[in-house]
């Protein structure tokens, strides 16, 4: 497959494209730390000889995000077999209570996790549109299954990202596009580091083979790991009465 990869030096985007490095896939990167992406893209060349290609891109920069959308199409227009899949793995979790008190906090926030989404598949919309066939997959979050007072802004914008990525699902249903939502749990991560330990949270080393058989399958969603499908059930029937009461 040919992989084009947006916040390519995510922890768990790094863990996904080990597994398609492995197996012969040629990757595209596009990450705002050109340092770090430089080191991941010599790992995959250096371990399995994939074939790789690096471009800067960051998603709290609209002129990036145009530029980034640019140079695949540029790509995309001298290689013949277009794009088969784009993996969009960048995010920002943010501090809550900043988030609620300073602007540019909650800008931020919904700024990477949702506009910078929306901006990026608008601009490559025409290379979907006219090639076909190709999925799409995106990190999307269990937290923005249910509002709740411990991730207010960031628990919007997924769920903001997750509705545009429906709403498109069925856009794109006539062009012969699939998309993929990855709803990870806690996931250990430099995203979050800082909290405690827990039998809940998992590594993007033990989720990555999941994420890569439903993008394989073209499946519509995906939680990971598994057992986040259950608990998230259990959110969702909460009483509102409840949901006021978690704190986290």
């Amino acid at each position: 497959m040919r992989i084009a990869v947006y916040g390519a030096t995510s922890d768990i985007a790094v863990a996904c494209m080990r597994i398609w490095a492995a197996r012969g896939d040629s990757l595209q990167l596009f990450s705002r730390n050109g340092e770090k992406q430089s080191l991941v893209a010599a790992e995959l060349r250096q371990r399995w000889q994939a074939e790789v290609s690096e471009d800067l891109f960051d998603a709290d920069d609209p002129g990036s995000i145009q530029t980034a959308a640019a140079t695949l199409k540029e790509r995309l227009q001298k290689k013949e077999g277009g794009i088969d899949l784009l993996f969009i793995a960048f995010g920002y979790l943010g501090e809550n209570a900043k988030s609620l008190h300073v602007a540019a906090e909650a800008s931020l926030i919904t700024g990477v996790n949702y506009t910078a989404t929306v901006d990026l598949l608008t601009a490559l919309m025409p290379v979907l549109e006219e090639q076909r066939g190709a999925q799409i997959a995106v990190i999307s979050s269990v937290a923005g299954e249910r509002g709740r007072a411990g991730l207010v802004v960031y628990g919007a914008a997924k769920a903001g990202v997750t509705a545009y990525l429906e709403g498109l699902r069925g856009w794109l249903y006539r062009y012969g596009v699939g998309v993929t939502i990855i709803k990870p749990g806690i996931i250990r991560t430099a995203m979050t580091d800082h909290l405690p330990a827990s039998r809940l949270i998992s590594s993007p080393e033990k989720i990555a083979p999941a994420i890569v058989r439903a993008i394989d399958r073209k499946q519509n969603k995906i939680y990971v790991p598994r057992f986040w499908w259950l608990i998230m059930l259990i959110v969702r029937l909460l009483p509102e009465w409840a949901m006021k009461r978690i704190s986290k």
